[in-house]
């Protein structure tokens, strides 16, 4: 017989409720939509779904829930389906998430139902309108539903008010994230529900609402807050045996369907045990959450404009350790230096378009700082930066360009436009010791934030002055 993981909470809070509307939620689902759900999932919507005994779809049975998962176990599933069900209803949700990249992929995943008129043309009928604008996704539906989709680096919920917020990425969450979030449903009309989902956070992370909400479940007084987790329990890494298949499936409600033995053998023979132990056991590290970063997040985000940039443009490239990556930043040479994220993409084919790129605008750049250990493959393929252009960094110079940089947020003489990558590894970015007292920017996904650093630090020391002022073309 085919071994699965654990389907119910390894510990959960589930206060009670006297009906629910889940079992024909997953049945409709599945009937119409060919949604598949394992019982873990199905047990999640019985518990969005759980209501107090007047019949309505509006009167929650919690108001806040809580669900942790390891990684691949399928947290956003039951969400994203009771996201349908509730904007069907004629409710108003927002799905959050900390990436962009998530909400971009929930977005695309909910329009393929919801416009899919050959298989659901009864669903489809439904739909107002479809705004495809970036960073203002959303659908909307007959009968006053919707879907907004949000990434928290952008400003609240968009002046929207909304029946049920979705945190996807919740060990992301700041407590200043949730402030802009929940003002959005003060004039719901009814009381509003929040629906968090994640993952425990690593010692990097950023949130602290997440973890908080975990260690009050754990306490002796968890208060209404549902709370269901999938993960091994113990003080210290010390006391988990990693190898333990059994650990394995108790926490992974995926194992054996979707998650197979031998992918998590090979995780387990190459990750760091506390790495493995959060990330597939589902492990609440004590030191989750304790990281000092670089940037203060009101500093970074008071530095914010819409303006134009003014004065003579910078460059700034990163290319990653490993080589998978680089990053390409400007910086404009203005009273208020100017600064912001150009491209950011895969190198494992190569840097001819970043080299194409950056000739095409050499006549109009006043220094280009290159940082990475594989320069040269860029900067021998470049053909029209004159030597006191270009300028390869040493760790010198992104010592300096991680103080320039530390100092213009702080100071607030310098300027971003808020863009959600940058934002995100700004907010995310750690000092990365060099020597006995120096640090670097560093962090689990520096490089956009690094290239941005090294355009300030040119757009601080470049000499060269070209023909004429200029912005990115």
């Amino acid at each position: 017989m085919l071994r699965t993981g654990r389907q119910r909470p390894t510990f959960e809070v589930v206060g009670d409720y006297d009906f629910s509307f889940g079992e024909k939620a997953v049945e409709a689902f599945e009937d119409e939509a060919g949604a598949t759900f394992d019982d873990a999932q199905k047990y999640e919507i019985e518990l969005f779904l759980a209501r107090k005994n007047n019949g309505s779809k509006k009167e929650f049975a919690a108001l806040t829930i809580g669900v942790a998962k390891p990684r691949q176990n399928g947290k956003s599933y039951a969400a994203r389906w009771y996201a349908v069900d509730m904007a069907l209803a004629g409710m108003r949700v927002l799905y959050s998430a900390h990436h962009s990249s998530t909400t971009a992929k929930m977005f695309k995943e909910l329009c393929a139902y919801f416009e899919d008129a050959d298989n659901h043309p009864e669903i489809a009928a439904q739909v107002i309108h479809v705004s495809r604008a970036r960073g203002y996704e959303s659908i909307e539906l007959d009968g006053n539903g919707c879907i907004d989709f949000q990434t928290r680096t952008n400003a609240g919920g968009r002046g929207g008010t909304y029946d049920i917020i979705i945190v996807d990425e919740a060990q992301e969450l700041t407590y200043d994230q949730l402030e802009a979030l929940l003002p959005t449903m003060s004039a719901s009309g009814h009381e509003p529900q929040i629906i968090y989902i994640g993952t425990p956070p690593s010692p990097a992370c950023l949130g602290t609402v997440f973890k908080d909400m975990h260690d009050k479940a754990h306490s002796s007084d968890p208060g209404s807050v549902w709370w269901l987790e999938w993960s091994v329990q113990a003080d210290s890494i010390d006391g988990i045996d990693v190898n333990d298949k059994d650990l394995w499936y108790e926490t992974n409600p995926a194992m054996g369907t979707r998650i197979m033995e031998r992918t998590v053998q090979n995780e387990c023979d190459t990750m760091r045990p506390d790495g493995f132990a959060r990330e597939r056991l589902g492990w609440w590290s004590p030191v989750a959450g304790r990281t000092e970063y670089i940037f203060d997040p009101k500093a970074w985000d008071a530095c914010a404009t819409e303006d134009e940039p003014i004065g003579t443009v910078c460059y700034g490239v990163k290319l990653s350790p490993d080589g998978s990556e680089a990053a390409l930043s400007a910086c404009w040479q203005g009273d208020i230096p100017h600064f912001e994220l150009v491209d950011y993409r895969d190198t494992r084919r190569g840097v001819g378009w970043l080299a194409d790129w950056l000739d095409a605008r050499a006549s109009k750049c006043a220094m280009l700082a290159v940082d990475g250990r594989n320069a040269d493959a860029l900067t021998s393929r470049l053909e029209n930066y004159k030597d006191r252009q270009l300028h390869v960094m040493r760790t010198g110079d992104a010592i300096a360009a991680a103080a320039l940089m530390l100092d213009g947020i702080n100071s607030g003489t310098v300027t971003h436009y808020g863009q959600a990558e940058l934002d995100e590894q700004a907010k995310a970015a750690v000092r990365r010791k060099v020597g006995r007292d120096a640090w670097c920017i560093g962090g689990e996904h520096p490089t956009a934030i690094e290239s941005a650093a090294c355009a300030l630090w040119a757009a601080k020391n470049a000499k060269y002055k070209p023909g004429r002022k200029a912005r990115i073309g």
